[in-house]
């Protein structure tokens, strides 16, 4: 994806251009970098977080974007800092979704291992067969299935055994002090378990098991190896983390991304850096009509490029029934100073 967004930046770059051929290049480089910022922005929070963490979620934290086009602005007592149970347990929820093999086009093929994706692969084209694999090969489920290749062989590199990389996420969260899952369910809202049986509303009896096995007292559990455990089940939509504690953690953290910037793209305040024209533009950007946008052979895409095939009736569509950036609302008449 660095690579898709820094050719959608030279794109953009380049239609500005043509549409304002007085502009210097540093008011090029500067309108073009909010442009993109805007639209990995809008892609993350419009299209992306809601599978991630569910409709409910988006809801109850205020993440989606406002009907007017404009969202409530900054708010100054808000901490937009990355939390460490964010990034040392939360956002490591996704080593559980990986699959055993990697697709490299949309058929299926796959080398059949983890491997370094070599300069060669991107510069002779290999780079529409990667992200179509993205596109359609489907995750697994967040459960306690890890994947061999990342359990015993990561970066092995020609090695028998490899680094475990869920053992480091554990120990990560140890090390970086973390509470124990317990403390996390009662943070979230969940109630305070005094026994192994107060685990059985959001991990199955069969996990309750292992863990007893493993720990000498509920309060002993890791805050990571507790939700990964977790299954919540949600009536508005699917959502990719189904453990309730660290979808609580990464909405949070979204919140705090979003409300402690002064300058998200689409707040109603002193820094407003789109017009409503403008915004609707960015507001109707897809991931999907970005990937079409810079990579030259993808003719037909899913309509919703985080969502496999027939969900919420996703389907294919062509690359040219998607909408476009419009860039001509960036014309010289609009408020920016390219002096």
């Amino acid at each position: 994806m660095y690579t898709i967004f820094l050719r959608e930046h030279n794109r953009i770059a380049k239609e500005l251009h043509k549409i304002n051929p007085n502009w210097h290049d540093e008011s090029l480089f500067q309108e073009t970098r909010k442009i993109v910022m805007a639209e990995f922005q809008s892609i993350t929070y419009g299209e992306w977080l809601p599978w991630l963490i569910g409709k409910q979620a988006m809801v109850e934290y205020e993440l989606g974007p406002s009907p007017s086009g404009y969202s409530n602005g900054y708010q100054a007592n808000v901490d937009p800092r990355t939390a460490n149970d964010f990034t040392a347990a939360a956002f490591r929820i996704f080593h559980s979704l990986i699959q055993d093999n990697i697709w490299l086009d949309r058929n299926g093929s796959t080398w059949g291992a983890l491997v370094d994706v070599r300069a060669d692969v991107v510069t002779s084209g290999g780079l529409q067969g990667v992200i179509e694999g993205m596109l359609y090969q489907p995750s697994q489920v967040q459960d306690s299935h890890i994947t061999n290749q990342i359990k015993n062989r990561m970066f092995a590199q020609g090695k028998l055994y490899g680094t475990d990389v869920i053992s480091t996420d554990i120990y990560r969260g140890r090390d970086h002090g973390l509470p124990t899952y317990n403390d996390y369910r009662e943070f979230c809202g969940l109630r305070r378990a005094t026994d192994w049986e107060d685990f059985s509303d959001t991990i199955s009896q069969k996990d309750i098991k292992v863990l007893q096995s493993l720990y000498a007292s509920h309060d002993d559990v890791d805050s990571y190896v507790g939700a990964v455990l977790e299954q919540q089940k949600s009536s508005l939509q699917p959502a990719s983390i189904t453990s309730p504690t660290f979808q609580c953690i990464v909405a949070d953290q979204f919140y705090r991304t979003k409300f402690g910037d002064p300058y998200f793209f689409d707040f109603n305040g002193p820094s407003k850096p789109f017009t409503q024209a403008q915004l609707q533009q960015i507001h109707q950007r897809s991931a999907s009509k970005l990937l079409c946008d810079n990579i030259p052979g993808l003719k037909s895409v899913p309509r919703f490029a985080f969502v496999m095939l027939g969900v919420n009736e996703n389907k294919e569509v062509k690359c040219a029934e998607l909408p476009i950036l419009d860039l001509s609302h960036w014309g010289d008449d609009f408020s920016f100073d390219n002096s």
